[in-house]
């Protein structure tokens, strides 16, 4: 999970190589996802959401990938978790 956080998107590859379990969390419930959310890890995050991990899993705090990006209100994040390539404003306000 720590390669996940730092944007190491070699290690996430092999993990997934070795279908290491991908969905596993930490003490504080957080999914290697949301790890590489909250670190600003994007190609970490792109490769781990093509595995198809849970983009709507929450932690211990009821935080999810998605609501960390929201209030960063980063467009970017949220067309990659929407699966959509094409971000827009639009997507700040669904």
């Amino acid at each position: 999970m720590l390669a996940a956080s730092r944007n190491a998107t070699a290690a996430p590859k092999e993990l997934i190589q070795q279908n290491a379990e991908l969905e596993s969390r930490n003490s504080g419930g957080d999914t290697a996802l949301i790890l590489a959310t909250m670190a600003g890890a994007y190609e970490s995050a792109e490769l781990l959401l093509a595995t198809g991990v849970d983009g709507n899993a929450r932690n211990n705090k009821f935080e999810s990938s998605r609501s960390i990006v929201e209030r960063r209100e980063d467009v970017r994040w949220l067309a990659l978790l929407d699966g959509n390539r094409k971000p827009g404003l639009m997507g700040l306000f669904n």
